[in-house]
């Protein structure tokens, strides 16, 4: 475990203006959108002896999809999906705060582990200055309050304990013209247990609230053999793996090859387990092995697991040391796919099915597709922004900018690229940039679909 990374040394934001459909303009909206908003931010790291490369740590600011109560198992379900209640007795609700008679700052709930980190602030302004600071939006709406440049998060010695990973969102349907709900998470490196800190910058004199670390949340650490080091908890995983090169990408090298069998007999993959709206760290040890962190989709308590596998070898979870071979399906390999770019990415829906093994079925009368993946069913009507998963509608609906599914000129049904996350599918975006760091036009980028 490397313990020799550094503070963020810099952060850039996100912006979603409208633009044209052409490549000048997409280029435009993508420099935009790494350089300019606080809205959503990515953050790059710069160790003192170790070198990092961060894929992309995003800070949304969409509203949380359920709405926050008292219960401690509501808190979890800002960050995961399905039953929290197994972790709510860990969740602390300190209540603390902080004024300097401009803002209040108020620590509300939080769970750390020794490598994840779980917090909800809120933020209340007690001036018409102060309210006018929060309620400050840009151009294009967005809030110009949130953001690193807001708040400070991080440990109390940074010599001993290190965040390698941050994201951030407001809780809309909180929000008053006076007060501000935010969740916090971070992927953190705290293996001594130090005490993390927060803290609001545009304080006057601004004060820390110290958050203890204190948690009984289990740890399993496992070795795979000599490639791989897996520390897992019920909320997220850390893996430091031997880097065999043999893509040459970071994100595939560090986590291609790498899904799990569940207790009854399911293997799901690495994808369909973990988060992959946020975005992920990615960094190179100074041994050269890759480090990488990841939260769960779901609350995954560890006796669900009956082994990990990486690459073609299963590694039993209760004890590593007991192998079997293993051999993948071909729809759980990695493959490319050409995006397709108008007003957002898109998806041509029957390609991807046709590499992951999803039935797909188009009906004529309703213009519309159905599609049937690992026992899920997703509808998707040409025209509309809103896909039915299992009889639930998930719209999309952005006044930014059209994700609607089209039917392109060479016939193929084109959807938005957010359908993969639905569907528990990874895409690494390659050849992005040249070599001076300018964004290439998005018809060389190349997609590798992580199922």
């Amino acid at each position: 475990m490397n313990k020799r990374l550094n503070s963020l040394k810099k952060e850039l934001g996100v912006n979603t203006p409208d633009f044209q459909d052409d490549t000048k303009s997409i280029i435009s909206r993508v420099n935009d959108t790494i350089y300019a908003d606080p809205g959503e931010r990515k953050f790059f790291m710069r160790p003192r002896l170790v070198k990092i490369m961060v894929a992309a740590v995003l800070i949304a600011t969409l509203g949380a999809t359920t709405v926050l109560a008292a219960m401690n198992t509501n808190f979890l379900a800002n960050f995961f999906t399905g039953d929290t209640s197994p972790l709510a007795e860990y969740v602390q609700t300190p209540n603390q705060s902080v004024t300097d008679g401009n803002y209040t700052l108020t620590l509300e709930q939080v769970l750390m582990t020794t490598h994840q980190a779980f917090v909800l602030y809120s933020v209340e302004a007690l001036t018409d200055e102060a309210i006018a600071e929060l309620n400050a939006t840009n151009e294009h709406g967005f809030s110009t309050f949130i953001g690193m440049d807001t708040i400070s998060f991080g440990p109390v010695d940074w010599q001993s304990a290190w965040l390698s990973g941050l994201s951030q969102r407001e809780l809309l349907e909180r929000r008053t013209d006076t007060k501000r709900y935010f969740t916090l998470s971070a992927d953190i490196l705290n293996e001594n247990e130090e005490d993390f800190f927060i803290r609001l910058n545009v304080m006057n004199d601004p004060e820390k609230i110290i958050i203890p670390m204190a948690t009984n949340v289990e740890t399993r650490k496992l070795v795979l053999g000599d490639q791989a080091v897996v520390q897992i908890t019920p909320l997220g995983i850390s893996i430091d793996r031997v880097n065999n090169n043999l893509h040459g990408e970071f994100t595939l090298d560090a986590i291609a090859g790498i899904s799990f069998r569940m207790r009854d007999g399911v293997v799901k993959t690495f994808s369909q387990v973990t988060q992959t709206q946020g975005g992920r760290a990615i960094q190179t040890t100074e041994d050269g092995n890759l480090k990488t962190t990841v939260l769960f989709r779901e609350i995954m308590m560890l006796d669900r697991f009956e082994s990990i596998i990486l690459d073609d070898t299963e590694f039993n979870f209760a004890n590593p040391a007991i192998t079997t071979p293993f051999v993948a399906d071909e729809t759980l390999q990695p493959f490319e796919l050409t995006p397709y770019f108008r007003e957002a990415m898109r998806v041509p829906l029957k390609e991807l099915c046709e590499n992951i093994g999803a039935k797909f079925v188009w009906n004529a009368e309703t213009n519309s597709a159905t599609v049937t993946f690992r026992n899920s069913t997703f509808v998707i009507e040409v025209g509309s922004t809103a896909i039915l998963k299992n009889g639930q509608t998930i719209d999309f609906f952005d006044e930014h900018h059209d994700e609607a599914a089209f039917v392109a000129g060479d016939g193929r049904l084109m959807v938005s690229v957010r359908l993969l996350d639905l569907m528990g599918i990874d895409v690494v975006v390659t050849n992005q940039w040249d070599s001076s760091r300018n964004l290439l036009p998005v018809e060389v980028w190349r997609w590798i679909i992580l199922p």
